[in-house]
C-alpha cells in the first residue's frame, strides 16, 4: 500500500512521512500521508492540485470582475478571473486562455506579479498572479459548468469590494495588493 517514504530532519530528529493512498476525483487529488514523530503515527492529509493563476483584467480605466456561483460555499461571490495551468502552458499562457475564456478579454499586455500557494496547510496549489490590460471581445465558449457573469466595475467600485470584504478569495486580494504598488507605472 505504501508507495514513498521521506525522512526529513527538524531538530536533529528524523520525521518520517509515509505515503498511504491517493484518491482521485475530475479536479483533484486528496492525498494521504501518515507522519511518524517521536515514535507516534499521525495522520496528515492534503489537496493535491494543478497549478493555476489569477488575473487582474484591466480595461479602459475599468476592471472586470466574475461573479460566480461557488457550489463550496453555496453562494455568489465576486472574484477576478482564475484558472488551472493546462500541461504544457506556462503561466503566462493559462492566464491569457482563462481571462478570455471567463470574461471574453484579448490580452493586450501581461504583467506578471509573482506567485504563491493557495494554503499551505491543506494544499500544493501554487497560483502565478497577473495583471492584463485587455479588450473585450466576444466569446460564446464558456466553460458549460460554470455559472459566471462579468462585471466591469471602475477603480473607485473595484477598491470599495475589497474595502467592504465582498472579495473573498484570498489570492484575489494579494493580487490587487500587488498590483496597487506598482499601478502607477500602468497608469491608474
Amino acid at each position: 500500500m505504501t508507495d514513498r517514504k521521506t525522512v526529513i530532519q527538524s531538530n536533529n530528529k528524523n520525521i518520517e512521512i509515509t505515503h498511504k493512498e491517493t484518491i482521485k476525483s475530475a479536479r483533484f487529488e486528496i492525498v494521504v500521508d501518515q507522519i511518524k514523530k517521536d515514535g507516534k503515527l499521525y495522520p496528515y492529509s492534503y489537496v493535491n492540485m494543478k497549478s493555476g493563476v489569477v488575473i487582474l483584467p484591466l480595461l479602459d480605466k475599468k476592471i472586470c470582475v466574475i461573479r460566480q456561483f461557488r457550489p463550496t460555499l453555496g453562494e455568489w461571490i465576486y472574484e477576478l478571473p482564475a484558472g488551472a495551468i493546462e500541461q504544457g502552458e506556462t503561466p503566462e499562457e493559462a492566464a491569457i486562455r482563462e481571462l478570455y475564456e471567463e470574461v471574453g478579454c484579448k490580452s493586450l499586455s501581461v504583467l506578471s506579479l509573482g506567485d504563491t500557494f493557495a494554503s499551505t496547510g491543506c494544499t500544493n496549489e501554487h497560483v502565478f498572479l497577473f495583471a492584463i490590460r485587455c479588450k473585450e471581445t466576444c466569446n460564446d465558449d464558456q466553460d458549460e459548468a460554470e455559472i459566471i457573469e462579468k462585471v466591469f466595475l471602475s477603480y473607485d467600485e473595484f477598491v470599495m469590494l475589497v474595502k467592504d470584504g465582498s472579495l473573498k478569495c484570498a489570492t484575489n486580494e494579494l493580487v490587487w495588493h500587488r498590483f496597487k504598488e506598482i499601478s502607477n507605472d500602468w497608469g491608474i
